[in-house]
């Protein structure tokens, strides 16, 4: 079934276009009891005068070799690629087929090996700073290579990379006017993506000056399954209140 095929809602539909807690609440709790009931829920606010410092930070580098062939509306943000390790689907007329493919890469966290599965943004940041929401958050979703785990939510490790207001970005660009402003798949007909291994490179392979906040967390988003790890960057990228409203809008209608 399309992962956007759900009982449940990620914002109320109307003009605020952004994401809406009760919304949430009335929706998710009946199905879904550990969104409401779990300890250790995502997303969180990050008090960094709370935040436990660390010697040294387990390293994380990153190798995704991928290039997207469609472009995805959940219902809840915009995404690139399916989760599974080596699976993309296509939309091919108004069917989606699924095809195999090599591995879209691993990131490497403190020495382990994590399968790079897909990148979804949601809008506004579903994790906060001292309070502060961002006006973007990319989720870059892993899990623990091991083949007992593929097909769960088992040791999911999420990067989370968040965006300030500022100029366009270049390399959201490249695909963001192509998400359909409904729920549903659109074919992605470009070559691929230029900028996805930078991205990758430039971003997700810090430098140990900046580093990242760490946590053990949830999925966001039904079922809101326990025990992900999460890792979010103190690197921020820029994004234009254009690209903004286009998923805002795109929720807004979801």
């Amino acid at each position: 079934m399309s992962p956007n095929k759900h009982s449940w809602r990620y914002a109320r539909p109307g003009p605020n276009h952004v994401a809406d807690e009760w919304v949430q609440r009335e929706t998710w709790g009946a199905s879904f009891p550990t969104c409401i009931n779990g300890i250790e829920q995502s997303p969180i606010n990050i008090v960094t005068g709370e935040a436990i410092p660390m010697k040294s930070l387990p390293e994380i580098s990153t190798d995704i070799d991928a290039a997207p062939h469609y472009v995805s509306n959940t219902g809840s943000g915009f995404q690139l690629f399916e989760t599974t390790p080596t699976e993309s689907m296509i939309a091919n007329g108004t069917f989606i087929d699924t095809i195999e493919g090599s591995s879209k890469g691993e990131s490497w966290v403190g020495g382990q090996k994590f399968l790079f599965y897909q990148m979804h943004w949601h809008t506004p940041s579903e994790n906060t700073i001292d309070g502060r929401s961002f006006p973007l958050e990319a989720h870059f979703v892993h899990q623990l290579d091991d083949p007992m785990l593929v097909g769960t939510l088992h040791r999911l490790a999420v990067i989370s990379l968040l965006y300030e207001p500022g100029p366009c970005n270049a390399f959201l660009d490249q695909f963001w006017e192509e998400f359909p402003m409904v729920p549903g798949f659109r074919q992605h007909f470009a070559d691929g993506v230029n900028d996805f291994e930078r991205l990758a490179d430039e971003v997700i392979n810090i430098d140990e000056g900046e580093g990242y906040f760490y946590w053990h967390g949830s999925l966001t988003t039904p079922p809101c399954t326990e025990g992900v790890g999460w890792y979010m960057l103190k690197h921020r990228e820029t994004v234009s209140d254009r690209q903004i409203d286009a998923l805002r809008y795109a929720l807004a209608v979801s």
